[in-house]
């Protein structure tokens, strides 16, 4: 494996899109669901539906934060 800077995580091209979807489904669990009782579907996915809704300007940062871009390349790794 690559040494990594301080702080940082290896994760391979191929699973970024994948630890993406991770983090945005971490997100949207604890900003609606912890806590919550949805006693109808609907409003379930009412809730849901607002969340995302609200991710380009509530949201914005907090997702900025937590999908950082600052990621550190390697050439040819090998295991």
């Amino acid at each position: 494996m690559p040494v990594l800077e301080k702080g940082s995580r290896y994760i391979p091209r191929s699973k970024l899109e994948e630890y993406a979807e991770e983090i945005k489904e971490e997100f949207e669990k604890k900003e609606v669901l912890y806590g919550e009782y949805y006693e109808k579907f609907d409003a379930f996915k009412k809730a849901i539906d607002g969340c995302l809704a609200k991710t380009k300007d509530v949201f914005k940062d907090t997702l900025l934060t937590l999908l950082n871009l600052k990621f550190q390349l390697f050439e040819n790794v090998t295991s």
